[in-house]
C-alpha cells in the first residue's frame, strides 16, 4: 500500500460522506464490487484516473479536490 493511494482513499471516502453516497452506489457506477470499492478506499488498491474522473463527476466536485493537500510520509 503506497501512502498516496490511501490518501486519496480519505479524500473520496470523505468527499462520499460529505455527499451522503453510500460505497456500493459508486461501485456499481464503476462497474466494481463494493468490497473492491471499499479495498480502494482504504488504500490496498489504488483508484484509476478514470474512477476518480467518474467519481468526482458523480459527486459534483473538481477532481483535483479528491487528491490529497499533503501527503504523509512514511515514518522512519
Amino acid at each position: 500500500m503506497h501512502h498516496i493511494d490511501q490518501a486519496i482513499g480519505d479524500e473520496v471516502r470523505a468527499a462520499r460522506h460529505r455527499r451522503r453516497q453510500r460505497q456500493a452506489d459508486l461501485a456499481r457506477l464503476l462497474d466494481i464490487t463494493p468490497m473492491t470499492f471499499s479495498r480502494k478506499e482504504t488504500g490496498k488498491v489504488p483508484f484509476t484516473a478514470r474512477e476518480l474522473s467518474v467519481i468526482a463527476e458523480t459527486l459534483h466536485l473538481p477532481v483535483a479536490d479528491l487528491y490529497p493537500n499533503h501527503v504523509p510520509t512514511p515514518a522512519a
